[in-house]
């Protein structure tokens, strides 16, 4: 697993951080994001996850992938803002102990794929490729 921090200011990740881990075949899963409540709603969730995009673009990940509890619609909102897309329904995936029973979780999937790659490039390298 790799951490992300929000920028080089914050080297600890006191205002956020991204966990990330590569997945099978050429897939990432962003395996958890923090940003402690004083720094919520500020974009600081939104700009790990540019910044993992970024460096993900110039290698052959296709696929940057997360999970979240079916009933998280903060951060459902927050996938489908990104760009994110759901890709599989998890029926019964968390055990919550509290309450002892299950709840269902929604898997979200972003295209990497070539298309999204030369489209990113040509954004970011002003159209030269």
């Amino acid at each position: 697993m790799e951490r992300l921090t929000l920028d080089d200011e914050d080297p600890s990740g006191a205002r956020g951080f991204l966990v990330w881990r590569a997945g099978s075949g050429r897939t990432v899963e962003i395996f958890d994001i923090a940003v402690p409540n004083e720094y919520r709603r500020q974009g600081h969730g939104r700009t790990m996850v540019n910044k993992l995009v970024d460096r993900l673009m110039p290698t052959n990940v296709v696929l940057l992938w997360a999970i979240t509890r079916s009933d998280n619609v903060i951060a459902k909102q927050f996938y489908e803002e990104l760009g994110f897309r759901i890709v599989a329904n998890l029926w019964n995936f968390y055990q919550d102990t509290e309450q002892r029973n299950t709840v269902d979780a929604v898997m979200y999937g972003r295209d990497l794929s070539e298309k999204v790659r030369r489209a990113w490039a040509e954004k970011h390298q002003g159209g030269q490729s």
